[in-house]
């Protein structure tokens, strides 16, 4: 270690060959990142969601739960590359990532993440949005776009909460509502809660007090909102039985 640092303070440094090589490493350090970053933050997001595409609805989830598990650090950034390789194949991996593509190339180092476009005209909107499917609701929970508020509450009334009122969750109205802000009129309890005690239920594990919240709860566990069969669950819900919330239309 002696001899390498008397060498690079002495005989190399500020020579042509470090300034050749310094050159080198400014230049690779503002054309790359570090390979993990490819699979972290804003860009593992762009990411997934142009790798969605290429998977089946019934691997949708096990994707989305393997990126989860990558972001805890229960699974090593090897195993994640070698499990989107495998399930989407090594073509589609790659051209997902988009190497040599310009502003789609998540390899970049962009100053910041790429501006996405507001709601899809595709995203249906008022109760049309009861026929999104759990995969679709997923996707649009954590595939970057910018849902507004009143689209995400359509989305959670209309999709999210008549499926977990039907996996056994229930709402409902702290006894003292004139303490509490409007926003957080209804509680809303996972299944095993009978009744709300604030002093015996951790908040984010048994109960939830607001839409924004339930929804991250959904994004990062998608089997909240598995049912056994989606043309059972709309079938159901057009009859009436047993999907429509206890509230009137009013307290939404």
């Amino acid at each position: 270690m002696g001899d390498i640092l008397s060498f690079y303070h002495g005989a190399f440094y500020r020579s042509d060959g470090y300034r050749k090589w310094s050159d080198r490493q400014k230049k690779s350090r503002r054309k790359n990142i570090y390979g993990w970053k490819i699979f972290t933050g804003w860009r593992q997001q762009e990411l997934l969601s142009r790798l969605l595409a290429h998977v089946p609805d019934e691997l949708q989830n096990n994707l989305l739960e393997v990126s989860k598990s990558f972001l805890e650090g229960k699974t090593s950034l090897k195993i994640y590359v070698y499990h989107l390789k495998t399930s989407v194949g090594l073509s589609a991996l790659v051209e997902a990532v988009g190497i040599g593509k310009g502003k789609a190339d998540l390899t970049g180092l962009a100053m910041e993440p790429p501006r996405l476009t507001q709601v899809s005209p595709e995203i249906p909107s008022g109760k049309a949005s009861s026929s999104l499917t759990s995969s679709d609701i997923i996707r649009l929970l954590t595939g970057g776009f910018r849902l507004s508020k009143a689209r995400c509450n359509n989305i959670f009334w209309e999709a999210v909460w008549p499926r977990l009122l039907a996996r056994g969750w229930h709402s409902e109205q702290p006894k003292n509502r004139c303490s509490v802000s409007s926003k957080h009129y209804l509680l809303f309890l996972m299944p095993g809660v009978k009744k709300f005690l604030r002093r015996k239920l951790v908040k984010g594990n048994r109960y939830f007090d607001s839409v924004s919240d339930v929804l991250s709860k959904v994004a990062s566990e998608p089997t909240l909102i598995e049912l056994d069969s989606e043309g059972n669950f709309t079938r159901s819900c057009n009859e009436g039985n047993g999907c429509i919330l206890g509230e009137s239309s009013d307290q939404r």
